[in-house]
């Protein structure tokens, strides 16, 4: 089976393309032939190429709305169509999935998009109608929706009409065992962050937050890059915060967390986050704000905390309460492996989408 997997961007690490490393690696392991063209960037081609996985950039697969530019990438993925002529199309973000569903009708290429949480859902007003709309607009070109979390599967049923017979709930999943020894520090408590510097992260309230920690043994490492990082680190200083350390963008996000006790996510918008998975994997209590499909990943009391959005307060006292008490994150991050091993691994992932990759082919 030859499956063409399209992901908007190759510029920066993030949950969608890691999503897609980590599944065309899978579906190589199973037999399939896989090939990944991404936007521009060299990031995610680079980890792909060390996975041995082919990868082709298409410069003109950009983020942002460019009616000339999309045409003009309609016309080169149609050409790549052509030449490629893949089994099953397999698109992930919203302008793959704009430009991807529009030529794979064209050619009567059999797709499926994955939705890694809804554009509009990061808007308000005329904005996100707009792309609601275009949601609606596209639904009749999609064979096969993913779902990776129960929310953004109630918006697709019942805000934009999609027949139930176009839809799959399927959790992200990642790689099972990673060959780590995680070391043990009791003298210091070492809280990590992973996620992209933008404004729906808000790493601002972690930061806000962390001045209201007691002055204990604790250090936190933030991992990724993007257009708010110098402000993170301007405030940090402001506040006082010598226990923080920016880590900029980085390849060895397992082996970070594997050295780490807790993982925190303070963003104002999620879906399904790969980093908590990842954080689940390796054993960690997740501390988290309650947006998108959060409650699916961390159990409230049980494997973390889950706190509102810019609450400084509650944030700091949950990530206070871990620091304080090294048997209370050992139990948390024993009951946040064993979740992720009963439902996010990549195994369980993987078979679930090649079967919805067999049974489309059988449906064409």
């Amino acid at each position: 089976m030859k499956i063409l997997y399209i992901v908007t961007r190759g510029d920066v690490i993030g949950g969608a393309s890691m999503h897609v490393l980590e599944l065309a690696g899978e579906m190589q392991r199973c037999g399939c032939d896989v090939t990944i063209l991404l936007g521009p960037g060299d990031i995610v081609a680079q980890l792909a190429q060390q996975r041995g996985l082919p990868t082709i950039i298409e410069p003109l697969l950009l983020r942002q709305i460019s009616p000339w530019q999309d045409v003009r990438c309609l016309f080169r993925l149609s050409r790549l169509l052509r030449q490629w002529r893949p089994d099953v199309l397999h698109l992930h973000s919203a302008k793959a999935g704009l430009l991807g569903r529009i030529v794979a009708k064209l050619h009567h290429v059999p797709v499926i998009y994955s939705v890694h949480g809804w554009s509009f859902s990061m808007y308000q007003g005329i904005r996100a109608r707009c792309f609601q709309w275009l949601e609606r607009l596209l639904m009749p070109l999609t064979d096969q929706m993913v779902l990776v979390c129960q929310r953004d599967f109630d918006i697709a049923s019942n805000l934009l009409g999609a027949k139930p017979t176009q839809l799959a709930l399927v959790h992200n999943g990642i790689a099972e065992y990673v060959n780590l020894t995680k070391t043990a520090d009791s003298s210091c408590c070492r809280l990590i962050s992973v996620a992209r510097f933008e404004d729906p992260k808000d790493q601002v309230t972690l930061l806000k937050a962390m001045t209201g920690v007691p002055a204990r043994n604790w250090q936190l490492k933030l991992v990724g890059s993007g257009p708010t990082l110098e402000s993170c680190r301007l405030l940090a200083r402001e506040l006082g915060l010598e226990q923080v350390e920016f880590l900029g963008e980085r390849s060895d996000v397992a082996e970070l967390l594997a050295q780490s006790d807790v993982f925190v996510l303070s963003s104002r918008s999620e879906s399904l986050p790969v980093s908590v998975i990842e954080a689940m994997r390796a054993g960690l209590p997740v501390v988290a704000t309650n947006v998108g499909s959060m409650a699916e990943l961390v159990a409230d009391g049980v494997n973390g905390y889950l706190v509102q959005t810019k609450d400084v307060n509650h944030l700091g006292q949950c990530l206070d309460k871990l620091i304080a008490e090294p048997g209370l994150r050992q139990r948390m991050g024993a009951e946040a492996r064993s979740r992720f091993d009963q439902c996010f691994t990549l195994q369980q992932n993987g078979t679930r989408l090649l079967t919805l990759y067999r049974q489309l082919l059988e449906a064409a």
